[in-house]
């Protein structure tokens, strides 16, 4: 869910928002369209305010979109935790819509359909980021869809066949 849903799940105008996290009306708009991103020190407010998690709230917000998972870190933090979920919960949601539909909702690697639909009742895949080279950017040529059993096993093993293999298909996404 968006901040949007989140302040609407608590019956909350942005005013009463802004009020509760002490900014003004415009910059919760512009949280919520993705033009700002909160500091660290509101967006702990944000979540105490709206009852969720970090990880939850920063999982489908727009306003990470442009930011590389260092970036969050640092902003959000004061050392780097054990480990921020994995990149793929900062993605933007239309970037991750996206990849998976572009995937025809199957895993990239098994071929399989994705297992589960999200909470908004869309097909749930795991976006896994093979390499961000040098630039550190997150494209559609450097990520691929994965079944959650296939992302353990890349994300764990990291097989070198698999990786190629997905490096191959994700070079040839041309969304």
């Amino acid at each position: 869910m968006y901040i949007r849903d989140y302040r609407l799940a608590k019956n909350m105008t942005q005013q009463q928002l802004a009020d509760a996290i002490g900014v003004n009306v415009g910059t919760i708009s512009k949280y919520e369209t993705g033009i700002h991103t909160p500091s660290k020190r509101k967006m702990e407010k944000l979540c105490e305010v709206l009852g969720v998690s970090l990880e939850r709230l920063m999982m489908d917000n727009k306003m990470f979109i442009s930011m590389d998972h260092d970036h969050i870190v640092n902003e959000l933090y004061d050392s780097k935790p054990k480990k921020l979920y994995n990149y793929a919960t900062i993605l933007n949601q239309y970037f991750r819509s996206a990849i998976i539909q572009g995937a025809r909702c199957r895993c990239e690697l098994c071929g399989c359909e994705a297992p589960f639909n999200d909470l908004q009742d869309r097909p749930y895949l795991d976006i896994y980021i093979i390499d961000k080279g040098a630039t550190k950017e997150i494209t559609y040529k450097n990520v691929v869809a994965l079944c959650p059993t296939c992302f353990r096993k890349i994300d764990i093993r990291k097989e070198t066949n698999d990786v190629d293999l997905l490096k191959k298909k994700a070079a040839k996404h041309n969304y």
